[in-house]
């Protein structure tokens, strides 16, 4: 064991590269089945209420992509940021910067709210 630790030792400071392999090889993260079984449940979930507001929206909003569309129903639903990422497989700032585009192309200003706006969108 001691020099199975030796070697990782001495391959991550040869080679800090392999840090950051090793880190993406081990860390779990869903298949993009998983991550779309994960919203066809949150929409099915809602009964297909969601579906109809992507469908309003996106004809509304066309330059929207569709996580944006995906994003700005989680956001109306009042999901956190995190559980936004987790839900669609991406990271935190990811979806920060989803929210900052959808602002962007819906023509808000940062004091605006982004929530209450997607909700009188309805």
């Amino acid at each position: 064991m001691a020099l199975t630790a030796a070697k990782l030792i001495s391959s991550i400071s040869s080679d800090p590269k392999n840090l950051r392999k090793m880190a993406q090889t081990n860390a779990p993260r869903p298949s993009r089945a998983k991550r779309h079984f994960a919203w066809e449940q949150i929409d099915r979930e809602s009964g297909g209420a969601h579906a109809e507001y992507l469908r309003k929206l996106a004809t509304r909003f066309p330059s929207l992509s569709r996580t944006e569309l995906k994003i700005s129903v989680l956001v109306m639903v009042m999901w956190k940021n995190f559980e936004i990422a987790e839900c669609l497989g991406i990271c935190e700032e990811t979806v920060q910067n989803h929210r900052s585009n959808i602002r962007r192309k819906l023509g808000l200003c940062t004091e605006q709210n982004l929530m209450r706006h997607l909700l009188t969108l309805i």
